[in-house]
């Protein structure tokens, strides 16, 4: 990969950052937690295969999570094989959400918010409450709306990408609130924490959707909110231990101190920021995201090419995304090195100067 007016070889080594993933569409896994599985996996992989080892496995991690997420005790808590927009699709469909109003502005709102499908009003009774739904990162006012709702509103929430599942105990007061924890506590993707109210689980499908466009979902969002469902899912005995080790590592922590944390790496940004004309917004942290997008007045095919370039050569990963186009997206992930980070906007400069002359 080429990108006119720039090659690898001119790049110094002090602005090549030490670890690759600090854009803000993946997050490094600390290589401390990969030790801790190495030397903790033997014994786990090697007690007792089945159900009811798997059973107890889980339930003993998910109770930390729990425990770290300063859920009441009588809500919900799983961890499932899915994506968080597969998970909104599933609750785009629960009976109890036709009256669902995604209210947040973005990619997975909008992706939320054409799940829905049209059904039947009943003909007589009291009909399905109204839901208020809000993917977090994607606004900046979305506690309000969940706290001002009416009486008797529902409400289900994406919290993926923020801060707010571990900084702010919120969960506790939302119908459904899922988040990918990957992001949050630097594991690998490609699973869902789902919590739910009493009475989101009493009212969820028990059966699987009538399409077969949701298949992938069957049968429905309540089998899989036990141990044993997710024992049998797909969640394996490494992506438990993964996720155990993050868990533990999080709440010894701190964890309230993760807001002051990201909120330093933001400042850090902003301060760099004031002095480059081609910057045209304050870089934020909408609905507490954890990364934040540079906003730039560079044509949108040269933000794709740099991006590109520096992904193909293994310099920076995730700078880049479809759903900004004209912006850089950095992560202000806990995980991430101070000092990479000042590497990282030192090579923005290079990399803009030698490809715009700005």
């Amino acid at each position: 990969m080429v990108v006119p007016g720039i090659q690898l070889h001119d790049i110094p080594d002090e602005l090549i950052p030490r670890e690759p993933r600090l854009g803000g569409s993946c997050v490094p896994i600390p290589t401390s937690r990969l030790m801790a599985l190495a030397h903790s996996g033997s014994a786990v992989l090697g007690l007792h295969t089945g159900h009811l080892h798997a059973e107890k496995f889980a339930s003993s991690v998910l109770s930390e999570l729990h425990s770290l997420l300063r859920l009441p005790d009588d809500r919900t808590c799983v961890l499932v094989p899915v994506t968080p927009d597969v998970v909104a699709e599933a609750v785009a469909h629960e009976g109890w959400a036709t009256h669902l109003e995604v209210r947040s502005r973005g990619a997975a709102s909008a992706h939320w918010r054409a799940g829905r499908r049209s059904r039947v009003e009943p003909s007589a009774g009291v009909g399905p409450p109204p839901v208020i739904g809000v993917v977090a990162r994607e606004a900046h006012g979305w506690l309000d709306d969940i706290r001002v709702a009416e009486p008797g509103t529902w409400t289900a929430v994406d919290l993926s990408r923020t801060s707010c599942p571990v900084a702010r105990p919120v969960i506790g007061d939302i119908d459904v609130a899922f988040f990918c924890p990957s992001w949050l506590l630097g594991v690998v993707p490609g699973t869902t924490v789902v919590a739910m109210s009493p009475r989101a689980v009493a009212a969820s499908d028990c059966g699987p959707h009538p399409t077969g466009e949701h298949s992938r979902w069957e049968p429905g969002l309540r089998a899989l909110l036990t141990p044993r469902g997710l024992a049998s899912c797909g969640v394996t005995a490494t992506d438990l231990m993964m996720f155990g080790h993050a868990v533990r590592e999080m709440a010894e922590s701190e964890p309230t101190l993760l807001e002051a944390r990201i909120d330093a790496r933001l400042a850090v940004v902003r301060s760099w920021a004031q002095d480059r004309t081609w910057i045209t917004q304050e870089p934020a942290r909408p609905g507490h995201d954890l990364a934040t997008a540079l906003s730039t007045s560079i044509a949108p095919e040269t933000i794709r090419a740099l991006g590109a370039f520096l992904e193909a050569n293994h310099v920076v990963y995730g700078l880049t995304g479809d759903d900004r186009p004209d912006a850089f997206h950095i992560g202000l992930y806990d995980t991430i090195a101070i000092e990479d980070l000042t590497r990282l906007l030192d090579l923005l400069d290079f990399v803009v100067a030698a490809t715009v002359g700005r």
